[in-house]
């Protein structure tokens, strides 16, 4: 997905009930901060010290596993990108049959690959 930011107004990302593998870029001037709570970020804007875990427009896409709450904060105006491709490859061994969306199975051992 693509979104452009406006400076230093946090956007929300969305929530990840389980870490989740991410890609996130940021293009243009300026960095890009992620954190756990938006208000966070928007109350260390202009100090010497910011919250948040910092990527660069050099870093190019960045890899990041995340749980839980995801916002982003630019201190410059432009576009970023991410792709959330954790969702794309989970598979929960041992509740489906062996396929997704089928119906849970007790009886099944969690995480036996007999079962496929």
């Amino acid at each position: 997905m693509i979104a452009q930011l406006p400076a230093n107004q946090f956007m929300y990302l969305g929530h990840f009930d389980q870490m989740t593998l991410l890609y996130i870029k940021q293009y243009g001037p300026g960095n890009l901060r992620l954190a756990a709570s938006g208000e966070r970020l928007l109350a260390t804007v202009g100090l010497p010290t910011q919250d948040g875990v910092t990527q660069a427009t050099a870093d190019g896409f960045k890899q990041w596993y995340w749980q839980g709450d995801l916002f982003v904060i630019s201190d410059a105006p432009g576009p970023i990108a991410w792709e959330i491709a954790g969702y794309a490859f989970t598979l929960e061994r041992g509740k489906h049959r062996g396929f997704p969306g089928g119906e849970r199975i007790d009886s099944e051992l969690e995480g036996d690959l007999s079962t496929y």
